[in-house]
């Protein structure tokens, strides 16, 4: 095993890099949404769209919306100030929003409080962000308009199951849930809100056991956190390229992927990875009291369902039936995640 190194830097979700703002919750921060079906559990259609969880929500009552499901950011954001145009909505004071990539900061505009509605869940009052200019415009990667992110007020709420292979969310009360027989329980860390995962991650000249943030606003399977000597150890085949769109602009970095990682029962072969340059991180410490040394996204688990239970601190991963029959003899779930056709975010 390699150490640990010490050139690690801190990095905020890709996909909406912002930073924590507490005093917009404008409710109970662990029940922030409530169930409004009458039932123990909801199930909320979504949509993935370039690997990202795509859901319809219903702002201030009047207009659907698409946002992206990410539980890296602690509050909804709109992507631009057009989307509201017309709701009636409170807003309050103006802000900085800075992120990953090299370029500018991003102005926004607090909103004091308004509801949001999915199907068979519901929060009346919730602060938001809005941003005077979508980062993202340019990147057409689908005719679906996205207007945001919803973000980890969701995860407070609810145990959240996400069932990839057929698009539903499933938001279950905390009294009284029973995980499936099929689950199989992963060790898990929520450390300032985001949750994290213990792999074994197998390089091309080193094996490393890591701390990786479950990024469900990352749309490729792994990203490392490492110094660019490091990371090259680790990638095979690793090329510098644009490897995404962060709030601040561009991203740069290595992109290949590694051999093997081991999450749990979970073992997947031939990752696409990529490894950002440190100048496109943002400088905040998000994560203090963890050594945060990259992330896994999506598109690690879309082929399985996963749940999330963020009180408990308990991550599970649905596993075929022949793995749990012989889960003793050293049987292991192989999968070969898709690199998406754009890194976007």
């Amino acid at each position: 095993m390699l150490p640990s190194s010490s050139l690690l830097s801190r990095l905020a979700s890709l996909i909406i890099a912002i930073f924590v703002f507490p005093s917009l919750l404008l409710a109970n921060p662990q029940h922030i949404f409530l169930l409004t079906n009458g039932q123990t559990h909801a199930e909320i259609p979504f949509t993935l769209v370039n690997n990202l969880i795509v859901v319809e929500v219903v702002v201030a009552g009047k207009r659907p919306m698409n946002f992206i499901l990410d539980n890296g950011t602690a509050n909804p954001v709109i992507f631009q100030r057009n989307h509201i145009r017309g709701l009636p909505l409170n807003l309050g004071r103006r802000i900085t929003v800075r992120g990953a990539g090299v370029g500018k900061a991003v102005q926004a505009t607090v909103i004091d409080g308004t509801s949001l509605h999915l199907s068979g869940a519901a929060t009346d009052r919730i602060g938001m962000v809005v941003l005077d200019k979508n980062p993202f415009s340019h990147l057409k990667t689908t005719n679906k308009t996205i207007h945001g992110v919803l973000g980890a007020t969701l995860f407070r709420s609810f145990i959240v199951e996400i069932d990839y292979p057929n698009q539903l969310l499933r938001l279950h009360q905390h009294e009284g849930f029973s995980v499936p027989d099929y689950y199989q329980s992963v060790p898990m860390k929520v450390i300032e809100g985001k949750p994290y995962l213990s792999a074994l991650v197998q390089g091309e000249q080193a094996t490393m056991e890591m701390d990786l943030m479950l990024d469900l606003g990352f749309n490729n399977s792994l990203l490392l956190q490492l110094d660019d000597v490091l990371a090259r150890k680790m990638m095979l085949r690793s090329r510098t390229a644009k490897i995404g769109v962060g709030f601040s602009g561009t991203m740069r970095g290595r992109k290949g992927t590694v051999p093997s990682i081991l999450i749990g029962p979970g073992y997947y072969e031939s990752v696409a990875t990529i490894a950002p340059f440190f100048r496109s991180l943002p400088s905040v410490d998000t994560s203090l009291g963890i050594e945060r040394m990259g992330s896994v996204g999506n598109t690690l688990f879309k082929d399985t369902s996963i749940i999330l239970n963020y009180p408990e601190e308990k991550f599970y991963i649905a596993c075929p039936e022949p793995l749990l029959a012989e889960q003793n003899e050293e049987s292991q779930l192989k999968t070969r995640p898709i690199e998406p056709e754009k890194l976007v975010f």
